[in-house]
């Protein structure tokens, strides 16, 4: 995990820097980027971090039905985030934005796609909990794994919020 929070402090501080030193952002002839949709991305992802929260606590109770309802809600959650930044993507591409547009068509498909590829990941890891969802509320190896993917699953969820304050708010 700790690796993970330095590769992406190492990418957001490279950010700042072009972005603190631009004289004008976005630059000349690029239009800023829309907020409704990160937005919406911003309120899913919380909304699936407290949904693994209420699984969490579900399985603490050995609630395994309630576990499993809370679980794939947050695989819903996640892959519906994952769409729609997909889409979002799309998009941004049809409206002109590219990747050879300098550091802010360059930092924003890159943050927001070194961010999607973890999503990505994590989805795979909630997959993997659902399937054996109504067995992972009994012994403590199963805690453990939930616990640890619930880990990394919030810590996308930090990691969103600081890419979006960064690449949509300043």
């Amino acid at each position: 995990m700790a690796s993970w929070v330095m590769i992406f402090a190492a990418f957001f501080f490279s950010f700042l820097l072009f972005r603190l030193r631009a004289v004008e952002w976005p630059p000349n002839g690029l239009p800023p980027l829309p907020l409704a949709i990160p937005v919406v991305l911003t309120a899913i992802i919380v909304l699936s971090s407290v949904t693994f929260r209420v699984a969490i606590q579900a399985m603490r109770r050995r609630e395994s039905e309630r576990f499993s309802m809370f679980l794939r809600g947050t695989l819903i959650l996640g892959t519906t985030f994952f769409a729609l930044q997909s889409y979002y993507w799309w998009t941004m591409w049809e409206g002109g934005l590219r990747l050879t547009d300098g550091v802010y068509g360059a930092f924003f498909y890159f943050l927001t796609a070194f961010h999607a590829v973890h999503v990505f990941v994590a989805l795979i890891l909630l997959a993997w909990l659902s399937r054996d969802s109504r067995l992972l509320a009994v012994g403590r190896y199963e805690k453990s794994r939930v616990r640890l993917v619930e880990m990394f699953w919030h810590f996308v969820g930090v990691a969103w919020l600081i890419t979006f304050g960064l690449v949509y708010l300043i």
